[in-house]
């Protein structure tokens, strides 16, 4: 894609030592991106990793397809998912910006479900899953969300779903104000997105199976205790930021603070279906 060109999409991985899913999932996006159609970027961002991460992104660089741009960021330490996404997302040019994880968990046919939303008018929108797959992260997700609904810092159902599309200018601005490097970076976007009034949608997605997607090695980086604890910590800083008025920047217009439920999410098809001081681009 020409440098000068603004892409329709941006869509950003986080990846820490994930060369053996991305050598997949990167030809599978390179798939996804031309049958969309208009011009994008995919954004790598290597946090830290030692395993050859970054060696796999520039190998998929010269046969990329032409009305895309495949980039990558790295970090030279591994600072956690959150500053990768959020390294990622202050970074994207495109008019629509999509995360999502390495290995593709939720395919591809659900970012252009989300695209559709954005289409018709939400600044963001959260996938919401039908179901966790395996049992750490069935067990996570139940003690997560009910963590956070304890909280009552978020009102979406699932606040932690690793696929999530905001409006470019939205992106810019609830990740130039986010802080949390950790897991609980999901509810603090959310947090810092209802704050501005934005408006948010929920739109169910199905995880794969993993004994059919053969490409890819499905897990969980989530260590059940540890991250526990921190992410408590997390929640009760972000708390703390909400009450403080940090997460507030003065907007020209007002915005009406709404969540639109799941079923709204049905919406015409507008979108193809298909299945930081240490962070800086590479150079090469």
């Amino acid at each position: 894609m020409h440098e000068s060109a603004r892409p329709a999409l941006s869509v950003v991985i986080p990846a820490y030592n994930e060369a053996g899913n991305l050598a997949t999932s990167l030809a599978e996006l390179a798939g996804f991106v031309t049958q969309l159609g208009v011009g994008s970027e995919v954004v790598v961002v290597d946090d830290g990793s030692t395993d050859g991460t970054a060696d796999v992104v520039r190998s998929h660089r010269d046969a990329w397809p032409e009305t895309s741009a495949l980039r990558l960021i790295s970090h030279t330490r591994n600072r956690g998912k959150g500053a990768a996404i959020r390294s990622g997302m202050l970074s994207v040019q495109g008019d629509h910006a999509v995360f999502t994880d390495a290995d593709l968990a939720y395919g591809t046919a659900h970012i252009a479900d989300l695209l559709r939303a954005l289409q018709t008018g939400a600044d963001v929108a959260v996938g919401c899953r039908e179901h966790h797959r395996g049992f750490v992260r069935r067990a996570t997700g139940f003690l997560y969300r009910n963590l956070v609904r304890r909280t009552r810092l978020v009102r979406v159902r699932d606040p932690q779903c690793g696929l999530k599309a905001f409006r470019a200018g939205v992106a810019g601005l609830v990740f130039g104000l986010a802080t949390v490097d950790d897991f609980a970076f999901d509810v603090e976007v959310l947090v810092i997105a209802a704050e501005q009034g934005f408006e948010i949608v929920e739109v169910p997605v199905r995880m794969r199976d993993p004994e059919s997607d053969t490409g890819h090695t499905h897990g969980t980086s989530v260590h059940l205790v540890s991250d526990t604890v921190r992410m408590l910590r997390s929640l009760r800083r972000i708390g703390l930021n909400r009450r403080s008025g940090l997460y507030v920047v003065p907007a020209p217009t007002p915005r009406a603070r709404r969540i639109v439920p799941s079923a709204a999410a049905s919406v015409p098809d507008t979108a193809p279906h298909a299945s930081g001081p240490e962070a800086g681009d590479d150079p090469e």
